[in-house]
């Protein structure tokens, strides 16, 4: 069978460009044919046995079009948020192509509770409907918009013996607690809120590395905020496009992750902690809910909730003082780190994408 899958697929990374990668590379292994065309792809070589093509984001709606039936796909999924899928869904509407949405198959979060009912009719003429969370099955549920969950998987590797090891390679200290966060530099994220936690532990005793986009438009100037926040000494910021395998090593060298958002829809940062036996600290609410009672994760209350302008989206604002005293925990070891770290590898191997593309091939129209 031929899919084609169109989505945002970054050189530098990103949750769609997890997201489409492992579903591609498990398709294959099972005899499919791939082809991803990848919004904003920069055509570096890769080596990857599915075929990559770029697009621009504003000839999406018509390579959904023409490119199906130009190359043959049996199946056609888009993966990308709701916002960009409503749009699409008024631009067929307008153009009087109802049937692409019919033959089109979403792959999408929900990082806010209740959907909109203008998103509900938008999403509803779409052949298949598959959300990215248990959360978001359970929000959609309650819309009455039909859906099918497609659980995340975690790719597990071999872990180092001890911590020693990926420290070493990454020139990391040994002798320190390690904070790791993994996200874009985008409000939605909150990172300066982890940042004000951090600033309250021990001077000289942890260190927070941070790997997000450091130019984003409209992002945080991280150097400046830790500089004023005077933790430029035990802060480092990292840019996006680390090989995965550095990448692998941070999570291995770290004590845990930090995830302050004040809404997620995927949650791929957490399960990628997870593969690597790293405990995390996050909220409760949105996708985080799905992991909210495992025993690797530390949870946080929230100081205030509120709703953001634009698509009316709920948002929480994750209390300081809980982020603080749950890196305490981690630091401090009033928790059982070495038993957190055991569960959250035994969770990670219970999660393949294999399972995820099985879903896949059983939901096949």
């Amino acid at each position: 069978m031929k899919y084609l899958f169109c989505g945002h697929f970054y050189t530098t990374g990103s949750g769609y460009t997890t997201i489409l990668t492992h579903l591609g590379l498990e398709l294959c292994k099972r005899g499919h044919e791939v082809l991803i065309m990848g919004i904003d792809w920069d055509t570096q070589t890769h080596y990857y046995p599915f075929h990559v093509a770029p697009i621009g984001r504003k000839w999406l709606a018509d390579t959904l079009k023409f490119i199906p039936d130009e190359w043959g796909a049996d199946r056609t999924l888009i993966a990308i948020d709701i916002p960009a899928l409503n749009l699409l869904h008024n631009h067929f509407i307008e153009q009087d192509d109802k049937q692409i949405l019919w033959k089109t198959e979403a792959i999408f979060p929900v990082e806010n509770d209740p959907l909109q009912t203008s998103w509900r009719d938008a999403l509803y003429p779409y052949k298949n409907r598959y959300v990215i969370s248990e959360y978001a099955a359970r929000i959609c549920g309650a819309s009455d918009l039909p859906v099918t969950h497609l659980p995340m998987g975690c790719t597990v590797g071999t872990p180092p013996k001890t911590k020693s090891a990926p420290r070493e390679l990454l020139n990391w200290p040994q002798d320190k607690t390690i904070f790791l966060a993994v996200a874009d530099n985008n409000e939605r994220k909150s990172l300066p809120l982890a940042m004000k936690a951090f600033k309250r532990l021990p001077q000289k005793e942890a260190v927070f590395y941070l790997v997000t986009r450091l130019h984003q438009e409209n992002g945080w100037d991280f150097t400046e905020l830790a500089t004023r926040m005077g933790i430029e000494d035990r802060f480092i910021p990292i840019s996006y496009g680390v090989p995965q395998h550095a990448l692998s090593l941070m999570y291995w060298a770290a004590d845990a992750l930090i995830v302050p958002s004040q809404a997620e829809g995927a949650c791929l940062p957490i399960y990628e902690a997870a593969a690597h036996g790293l405990p995390v600290i996050c909220g409760t609410w949105t996708a985080m809910q799905d992991v909210q009672n495992e025993p690797w994760v530390l949870t946080t209350g929230y100081d205030y909730d509120y709703i953001f302008p634009r698509f009316n989206a709920d948002r929480w604002m994750a209390s300081v003082d809980d982020i603080e005293q749950r890196m305490l925990d981690i630091h401090l070891k009033r928790v059982d780190v070495d038993d957190m770290r055991e569960k959250a590898f035994d969770f990670a191997q219970n999660r393949s994408w294999s399972h995820a593309v099985d879903i896949l091939e059983e939901t096949a129209p």
